[in-house]
């Protein structure tokens, strides 16, 4: 677990307009914030490693959508009506999480390799019994 948040924190680092920072007084998991001209993601320090994780990839993918969106002139159009602006939040979160989705499987592929594989249900191989006694 902490492998995968190592791997997380170097990706972020990498970049010149993210600062990642662990924090010990807020009252959330995390969360993204641009200020001076850069991206800042606040993890909360005392929750689990596993949290960390979410809530950095979360964070990252939502860096990611805010800076698709800036290079795309801007911020999205006013939307015309109320109903087509949900439509384009809905848009903007599912394009985040699938991003995350991504970037959690890349990273957990490079730290193993290869994708995991998992024996096929109902195959039987002698080599799984247990040694006997003897």
């Amino acid at each position: 677990m902490a492998e995968l948040l190592t791997k997380l924190v170097a990706l972020a680092e990498k970049r010149d307009d993210l600062v990642v920072t662990e924090v010990d007084d807020i009252d959330s998991w995390g969360f993204l914030l641009y200020r001076d001209g850069r991206y800042h993601i606040y993890v909360n320090r005392s929750v689990r490693n596993f949290r960390k994780i979410m809530v950095l990839a979360d964070e990252l993918g939502h860096y990611a959508l805010r800076r698709r969106i800036s290079k795309r002139e801007g911020m999205p159009p006013a939307a015309e009506s109320i109903v087509e602006r949900i439509r384009q939040d809905k848009a903007c979160d599912a394009w985040a999480a699938k991003f995350t989705r991504r970037l959690l499987f890349m990273i957990r592929r490079g730290l193993h390799g290869d994708v995991s594989r998992r024996p096929r249900q109902g195959v039987y191989d002698p080599s799984w019994r247990l040694p006997q006694k003897g």
